[in-house]
């Protein structure tokens, strides 16, 4: 049995995650948030607690120009990225490139908030 990859990142800003960020591989999810939660802690405050979640993308992960060519890295598999060519996005003369498996991210959650995750995409 081949089990799908975990990817995740901790270069986010809540659900966000940011341009160019680091994004790793794994082979379970308890790897990917014991990964992202490392980075968070000791820094969480009294009635914060971290929640992991599905990140998303403002414009793309990458913005290249020339065209992209992934041999190394967690995306070896030219399916597993969206890549879009200049004309093919608002971005001008650029290639766009975006991870199409999940992203996880880490979400600090405050008692106080009524945060939810949008899995609206």
């Amino acid at each position: 049995m081949t089990r799908t990859p975990v990817y995740a990142t901790t270069d986010n800003d809540g659900e966000r995650i940011e341009e160019n960020a680091r994004i790793e591989k794994f082979a379970t999810r308890d790897a990917a948030e014991a990964y992202i939660a490392t980075s968070y802690f000791p820094g969480l405050d009294d009635g914060e607690s971290l929640t992991f979640a599905p990140g998303n993308f403002a414009d793309c992960w990458l913005k290249l120009f020339d065209r992209p060519e992934f041999e190394e890295g967690p995306f070896t598999d030219p399916d597993d990225l969206l890549i879009l060519e200049p004309g093919q996005h608002p971005g001008g003369k650029e290639w766009w490139v975006t991870p199409r498996p999940e992203i996880l991210v880490g979400i600090v959650i405050s008692d106080q908030s009524d945060w939810t995750p949008d899995f609206s995409d």
